[in-house]
């Protein structure tokens, strides 16, 4: 599973994989499922390496091809020097023995022998050499030896060399001619190919077969039944392109043929073309660059399936395939591995969005609520950055700072808005240290309970502020401003404090009573009136201070006008704390003429008392200059008796 790197999925639940995606480990993908893609990859390794392969083997065929062209031309070019070394020794030891006087004494002084000797005047070579001048030397074309008219047995390739002897007064004395047995050259020129797995041949120039690797092939200019054994005749295409240059390679369908032809003569030799009956002359004379073999080697044509039939390029493929094929397994192992971990991831990515646009519905959803919350509260409450500077302002903040958006007041300093006792905003406190800077800079809230707001055209107004630094990894990173105005609740504890000292400085006596009938409050004309002090009556039912003269129906009717919301006014007997040598305003017993009104919305019930007196030997009431007559409209004064009354 994927750990979430942005907090998304740290809430219970979007940090669960998928069913099934947990159970994805290596090595549990079938291979079925890896064939297919063994086979995608193996394929193109597997072409390539036989492309390799191929491309090796054309390469090292070309390469054998040069190789075995090079060693057939090194090999011809060792022949012709061979060939044209051994001319030129049998030349010298030709024109050696021609100069030599043995030759010219024998020449001289035994012309009788001649019948002992076979008669070669009517030989080609003979008279060709006859015919030379002096210091020339003939060489005639290579053919066999004829002894006594015949071919020699076995077959006896022959090359003579012929130069005319001449005596000292400038006559022709005689002929001196050598045959030389041309096996040494054949044999050795066959040597030379003999590791080679071509066919070798040697044609003179009219395409006869001097050598052959059929014997039965050769001399067919010379010997009866076999003068269509000539290339010219066989291969006539083949034969034109042997003549096209001195020497080349080319291919055919069966075979690649390597050639050159052989100059074995040079400037000062002289030849013939020979005559391929017995006993004829030649044809015409031959000069040195006209005089030539040919050498031919034919080798069966390299192909590819001679190089790739080699065991190191038979391994090198084997391997190559091996690894191949283990590189795939493993290639399509780790790519179906992926794809299930990439369609699993897909599915994860996809129950984690679900995940993620259910949670923003819900924040979206949580985000109103709240800021419907803080709009409906009629406490201000501005959010700041740790600059001080303001994010955000619900409803009631902006309209106490008389604002009519909240883009106006996004971004200006909340100081600005808070002024403290002596009404200098907060931004402007006379290089003193704001409030806010010490609530960032100690994280510890401050609440003025006395404190102003600053609206926006700079009017002020008393509010209740709470300043708290919102806290985060122990940092202050933003704060939170809470106010109300208290501007009511100031007019209204004025309202109080006059009120408080009228009852207080009342002419009449005040007391306040809790639902039960219980003393809460007592004023100072009380006090002065009864001579009870007030800690004295608090907390008491202030029906100890009404005289045994009063009715029990008297508190009955009181209780029914309370309960009724109605207020209560009669004349009491009231007993007084009695002091030693009172006056008539001081007497033990006095009527008092009494106002009950309830306080509805507190349940408390208070009595105004108009105090006055009686005189126990007249019985006449009498008042006080400043007591208040009873009210009109409520009837006459009545004895506590019988004399109470409802009014409203």
């Amino acid at each position: 599973m994927v750990a979430p790197e942005d907090g998304i999925g740290q809430t219970d639940g979007v940090d669960e994989a998928p069913p099934g995606f947990a159970s994805l480990k290596p090595g549990c993908v079938s291979w079925k499922l890896v064939v297919p893609g063994f086979f995608r990859w193996f394929l193109p390794f597997a072409a390539a390496i036989l492309a390799i392969g191929y491309f090796m083997a054309a390469a090292e065929l070309a390469h054998q091809q040069q190789l075995r062209d090079t060693k057939a031309e090194e090999r011809i070019v060792l022949a012709a020097r061979d060939i044209e070394l051994q001319f030129r020794a049998v030349v010298s030891d030709l024109r050696f023995l021609a100069g030599a006087d043995s030759l010219h004494r024998f020449l001289r002084n035994a012309p009788g022998a001649r019948h002992t000797l076979q008669n070669k005047e009517h030989r080609y070579y003979f008279t060709d050499s006859h015919a030379l001048a002096e210091g020339q030397v003939f060489v005639s074309p290579l053919d066999l030896n004829v002894e006594h008219g015949k071919i020699e047995q076995p077959l006896k390739p022959t090359i003579r060399f012929g130069i005319a002897v001449f005596d000292t007064d400038g006559d022709k004395a005689g002929v001196v001619i050598l045959n030389y047995l041309a096996k040494n050259i054949l044999d050795g020129f066959k040597e030379l190919f003999a590791s080679d797995q071509g066919q070798l041949y040697l044609l003179n120039k009219e395409g006869y077969f001097l050598s052959s690797p059929n014997d039965g092939d050769t001399w067919g200019f010379m010997i009866k039944g076999r003068q269509d054994s000539r290339l010219k005749t066989r291969e006539p295409a083949l034969w034109v392109r042997l003549n096209a240059d001195y020497a080349g390679s080319f291919n055919t369908s069966d075979a690649r043929y390597i050639y050159a032809r052989i100059h074995p003569l040079w400037d000062g030799l002289r030849s013939s073309t020979g005559s391929t009956d017995l006993f004829g002359r030649s044809h015409t004379d031959v000069p040195p660059n006209e005089y030539y073999w040919t050498i031919v080697a034919r080798y069966p044509p390299l192909t590819i399936t001679n190089i790739i039939g080699k065991p190191s390029l038979i391994w090198f493929i084997a391997v190559a395939l091996a690894t191949a094929a283990v590189s795939a397994w493993f290639v399509a192992r780790e790519a179906q591995h992926e794809r299930a971990h990439v369609k699993q991831l897909r599915r994860y990515r996809h129950h984690l969005e679900e995940q993620v646009a259910m949670r923003t519905a819900e924040l979206a959803t949580s985000t109103s609520k709240m800021e419907l919350l803080l709009d409906s509260t009629a406490e201000g409450i501005i959010g700041t950055d740790r600059d001080g500077n303001c994010v955000f302002a619900n409803f009631a903040g902006l309209s106490l700072l008389a604002y009519s958006d909240e883009a106006q007041m996004l971004g200006n300093d909340i100081r600005q808005h808070i002024a403290t006792l002596n009404h200098t905003p907060d931004s402007m406190s006379n290089g003193k240290r704001s409030l806010v800077d010490n609530v960032i800079e100690s994280g510890c809230g401050v609440h003025l309970d006395d404190g102003l707001i600053v609206t926006r055209d700079g009017g002020k107004r008393p509010a209740d502020i709470r300043i708290q630094p919102m806290m985060q990894d122990e940092q202050v990173s933003g704060l939170v401003v809470s106010f109300v105005d208290i501007s009511a609740n100031k007019d209204a504890e004025q309202r109080i404090r006059i009120l408080s000292q009228a009852v207080e400085q009342s002419p009449v006596s005040v007391i306040i009573t809790d639902p039960q009938g219980k003393i809460e409050f007592v004023n100072a004309k009380f006090e002065a009136v009864s001579g009870y002090a007030a800690g004295d009556v608090v907390g008491r039912d202030p029906s100890f201070l009404r005289s045994d003269n009063d009715l029990p129906q008297t508190d009955d009717e009181i209780r029914r006008m309370l309960e009724a919301g109605h207020s209560w006014h009669g004349e009491m007997h009231e007993r007084r704390q009695p002091l030693l040598g009172a006056d008539s305003y001081r007497a033990s017993l006095r009527y008092q003429q009494t106002a009950l009104p309830p306080v509805a919305h507190r349940r408390r019930h208070h009595a105004v008392q108009r105090a006055g007196t009686e005189d126990r030997s007249t019985g006449a009431l009498r008042f006080p200059d400043w007591a208040a007559q009873p009210a009109t409209g409520h009837g006459p004064a009545r004895s506590a008796h019988q004399k109470g009354g409802a009014g409203q």
